[in-house]
């Protein structure tokens, strides 16, 4: 019994050998199909990767290339605000200047309808700078005011 046993013994051996062989070669074979898939996989993301890599480069170049154009446009859009803001000013001006010609044709309206008419002469003899200015070169007024006088006289004594 123990020849039989020890033969059913090498058997089990054998077969338990055998399937663990087996299952061994199985397990390596999924083992090698993980593996492949694995390097697969990382080949593909690597080129990914690399193709990722130059686009952002190629995006990053263009962008740098946008940027060298837009710096004169912001330069430009500076000048236009300037531009802009004297324009606006000018206009502003302009309309001063309307209110103050319209004013100034009222004014005139109103003073003829009042008065006579003054010319330019007259209202810049009126002036406080030429009146003051005429009575410093003039001779002194007691002896103009005299010989007024005496013309005055002459006049009413020929009539």
């Amino acid at each position: 019994m123990r020849q039989h046993a020890t033969i059913a013994m090498e058997k089990a051996t054998a077969q338990w050998t055998a399937e663990l062989a087996a299952k061994d070669a199985s397990v390596q074979s999924h083992v090698d199909k993980t593996k492949r898939l694995a390097d697969d996989a990382n080949a593909m993301l690597h080129r990914r990767n690399q193709a990722l890599e130059a686009k952002l480069t190629e995006a990053n170049n263009r962008i740098a290339v946008l940027e060298t154009q837009v710096r004169p446009v912001q330069l430009l859009t500076k000048r236009v605000k300037a531009l802009e803001a004297v324009h606006h000013e000018n206009k502003r001006l302009q309309q001063e200047l309307t209110t103050a010609h319209r004013d100034a044709a009222a004014a005139k309206h109103t003073r003829s309808k009042t008065k006579p008419a003054q010319d330019a002469f007259d209202i810049l003899l009126a002036s406080p700078t030429i009146l003051s200015n005429q009575s410093q070169h003039s001779p002194s007024k007691s002896a103009d005011n005299e010989a007024l006088k005496s013309e005055v006289g002459r006049y009413q004594n020929v009539n």
